[in-house]
């Protein structure tokens, strides 16, 4: 880096630095306050008048505000990696961030209208145009595999975040679709990310499953996506069960192909295994769903929210908050029990509901306790090592 784009880096606040720093921290403090005000809501003590009532906005919130936040900082940062060009920082982090922040704020403003879709639109339009911009200047064909799909998902999730807003009526199935979309997301990452982290961690080869594994793998959630925009109570049963197993089958194989009992030894490893493996417990729980032997369609979708999209979310920041500041992969001391915290919260807000009526209520505020301390001990931990500068010197 040349000593003028470091003189103009060095004017920057640590945190606009690069698009991980703002979108980690303030994912984790939302994740807190949005899980807080629902916990309060349940009890009968809401403190805030919800756009679209206390269920949609905890659903929409915490699918498209929360793990949107993380998506989008996330994206933001492996492009740099992926194209080698500089990604956001500075004044265009700064007004994506305002974005983000301000579709959050006006969802509880009294009295709201459709014009709350408006810092959404701004916010996910601006998000797809950075994280398209360093592809467009190199150019890089060879991983079109990987940019394509994601392109479009995040077209896809914006679109869905908007439609949740403007069509009430049809709200959950937008947000159902909300969430297979970002499970989709993970299965993409996941497949890319966790052979190179094991490899990395082990000296051994990247271990990746036959290419037939990964494309049926990915085919089949990209089914489910389709068939949760469609409604799964209008989906016929066996199909969707079917759709279901052939996903479950290939997500264990993959699991399988990755699985080193080294990773036993280091929470940056078993805990990416065991968000992933909430996948298939979701896939499972959503095939018994749809042929009765499951009560509730919110115990599947819990494992892919709380237990998934929660688990890999945090062992994913907590990772690449560390290699992108320059530090060594060595999780602060609390991490580990916060990543405990979060797997205990997904069993139980699975568990609650499967072992009947007098356990729901208890599996339900359990689940809610084990999420705030995760994300409250992530933000206490990684508040520092977010806001300040990277400690090799180098940008971002």
């Amino acid at each position: 880096m040349s000593e003028q784009s470091l003189s103009v880096e060095e004017t920057i606040a640590p945190l606009w630095r690069h698009g991980f720093r703002p979108f980690f921290l303030a994912g984790g403090l939302f994740a807190i306050v949005a899980m807080g005000l629902w916990w309060l809501a349940l009890g009968g003590q809401s403190v805030l008048q919800f756009f679209g009532g206390g269920l949609w906005w905890h659903s929409h919130e915490l699918v498209f505000g929360f793990a949107g936040a993380i998506v989008v900082g996330f994206l933001l940062t492996a492009v740099q990696n992926w194209t080698n060009v500089r990604s956001t920082f500075g004044m265009p982090l700064q007004l994506l961030f305002g974005c983000w922040l301000a579709a959050r704020l006006v969802k509880v403003i009294p009295g709201a209208g459709w014009w709350v879709v408006m810092p959404e639109v701004v916010f996910y339009l601006m998000s797809t145009g950075l994280f398209a911009r360093p592809l467009l200047v190199v150019r890089q064909y060879k991983n079109l595999a990987i940019f394509v799909p994601l392109l479009l998902l995040m077209g896809l999730f914006a679109t869905l975040s908007i439609a949740a807003v403007v069509r009430e009526g049809s709200a959950l199935r937008f947000i159902h679709a909300g969430i297979f979309v970002v499970v989709f997301m993970m299965v993409l990452m996941g497949s890319r990310v966790v052979p190179f982290f094991v490899g990395k961690a082990f000296g051994i080869p990247q271990p990746r499953p036959h290419a037939v594994v990964e494309l049926v793998g990915s085919v089949s959630m990209l089914l489910l996506v389709v068939l949760a925009l469609v409604g799964f109570y209008r989906v016929p049963p066996y199909l969707l069960a079917t759709a279901c197993l052939i996903a479950c089958v290939f997500q264990l194989i993959k699991i399988a192909v990755w699985f080193d009992i080294r990773i036993m030894q280091r929470s940056i490893l078993w805990s990416l295994f065991t968000a992933y493996g909430f996948i298939p417990l979701g896939l499972v729980l959503l095939a018994c769903f749809s042929v009765g032997w499951v009560p509730l369609l919110s115990v599947p979708l819990h494992a892919f929210t709380t237990g998934a999209m929660g688990g890999l979310i945090l062992a994913m920041a907590a990772r690449v908050s560390l290699g992108h500041t320059g530090r060594a992969m060595r999780l602060p001391r609390f991490m580990p029990v916060a990543l405990v915290c979060i797997f205990i919260g997904g069993l139980l807000r699975v568990l609650g509901p499967l072992l009947g009526p007098a356990y729901y209520q208890w599996g339900l505020q359990l689940s809610s306790i084990s999420w705030i301390a995760a994300f409250a001990i992530f933000v206490v931990s990684y508040l520092p090592i977010l806001s300040a500068p990277r400690v090799d010197g180098k940008p971002g």
